[in-house]
């Protein structure tokens, strides 16, 4: 996928424009629909794997891994829609979907390790996600049955298909980079230290850099990717501006925030909020 940031016009004088995004960490799993126009999900650094989608595609992606987006708006309607999954939701869904799935198919195991599964819109899918987009409540929340039961319809259409289930049986077992990241999405605008976060954990700070290492992460890497997110998701569901964005995110100045972000994302958080809200 070789996308770039542009605006054309057809004969028609219809208006396509492609929003992108690169190397985006999916810290939780995550669910995602188009409600129209065209567009290609990158997977993975080394080893990557396309995935296209259409109108009402949802495809599930899995947690942990670096995906880079590309989206062919052909109206201002066209909008990607995205429920976030926590280790919480999936692991209360679990036993119900375990349950359900074929034992043929919930057992079989593959020899390729798959990170993604697509599935076509479905009945009553597009109300789900209308109502849940951006939104992700926990169990003290309000609503948060109802939010259960939304989340879990969803994911019903996925559980028929092979392996689904081991994945999200892999997806609940927690790490250390995912309770770090936690900590700090949770108090962004903090000054975290490795000390301060190792104290939190009851780990030394030896221990928590060794934990890191060994899943392939570093507290630098995981910060970042925190702020990043919380940049992204602010974004993408606010009208907040910039410069209240990077104070959001935990940055004192906006033109370190607008160069961090352009870095991290290969595009310009000012030039991907006018491709996202035109």
């Amino acid at each position: 996928m070789n996308c770039k940031i542009k605006k054309t016009s057809d004969g028609n004088n219809k208006i396509k424009a492609s929003v992108i995004v690169k190397k985006v960490h999916v810290v939780n799993s995550v669910l995602v629909r188009l409600t129209g126009g065209h567009a290609w999900v990158e997977l993975g650094i080394n080893n990557v794997e396309v995935v296209e989608l259409n109108q009402g595609d949802v495809i599930f992606i899995e947690k942990g891994q670096y995906i880079s987006f590309c989206h062919e708006k052909k109206s201002e309607e066209d909008h990607v829609q995205i429920i976030e999954l926590n280790d919480e939701v999936l692991i209360e869904l679990f036993p119900i979907m375990s349950h359900l799935s074929p034992v043929t198919l919930a057992k079989k195991v593959s020899r390729r390790i798959v990170t993604y599964y697509k599935i076509k819109d479905k009945p009553y899918i597009s109300h789900v996600f209308f109502e849940l987009n951006g939104v992700m409540r926990t169990r003290s929340e309000l609503g948060y049955k109802e939010y259960l039961h939304s989340v879990y319809y969803v994911l019903s259409f996925f559980t028929c298909l092979q392996g689904f289930v081991s994945v999200i049986e892999r997806t609940i077992k927690v790490k250390y980079c995912d309770k770090l990241y936690n900590i700090i999405i949770n108090d962004i605008n903090n000054k975290w230290t490795l000390e301060l976060c190792a104290s939190i954990l009851y780990v030394s700070v030896s221990t928590l850099k060794r934990r890191l290492a060994m899943e392939g992460k570093s507290f630098r890497e995981v910060y970042l990717d925190a702020r990043m997110n919380a940049s992204l998701i602010l974004l993408r569901t606010t009208k907040l501006s910039i410069s209240d964005i990077a104070i959001e995110s935990g940055f004192r100045s906006c033109s370190s925030f607008s160069t961090t972000f352009k870095k991290y994302f290969g595009v310009s958080p000012k030039r991907l909020s006018l491709q996202i809200h035109y």
